[in-house]
């Protein structure tokens, strides 16, 4: 990560079809799969917006054995904008999310509420982080400077 700049975002929302598994020509494994979150705009009305999500090597096995259309998912991401240029030579841009970390929030073929961390990339989870001390009442030290 470069010095002094983010590229995290995090979304809770359900899969609109099937991921799409490809697997590359060393064998790594690939899905693909279009995440709908949703918000509530002024008149009361369900607004859908669709993101589109990639996950490789362990992830992509895991979304491919446990995850359906309508699975409903927690997932953390960086964001990711490919050029490429299309079958008729126009430049084209591809606005992708790649997971960094997910947890299974049920729906899909098993319910499941596990939490999964690729290896590829040191993110830590908020479960392994260390313990906070926690306050002692009988172990208070009355030397506070204010």
């Amino acid at each position: 990560m470069a010095k002094g700049t983010v590229n995290k975002c995090i979304f809770i929302g359900r899969l609109g079809d099937d991921p799409k598994i490809h697997q590359t020509q060393n064998g790594n494994v690939i899905a693909s799969f279009s995440l709908a979150t949703n918000d509530i705009d002024k008149d009361k009305e369900t607004i859908s917006d669709w993101h589109n999500i990639k996950a490789f090597g362990k992830t992509a096995e895991l979304i491919q054995k446990y995850v359906t259309k309508g699975s409903k998912l927690y997932i953390e991401c960086k964001h990711k904008t490919s050029k490429y240029d299309d079958k008729n030579g126009v430049t084209r841009y591809s606005s992708d999310f790649i997971v960094m970390q997910m947890q299974f929030l049920g729906g899909g073929k098993e319910t499941t509420n596990s939490t999964y961390q690729p290896q590829q990339k040191p993110v830590q989870s908020y479960k392994n982080q260390a313990p906070q001390p926690q306050f002692d009442a009988n172990n208070f030290d009355d030397d506070i400077p204010f």
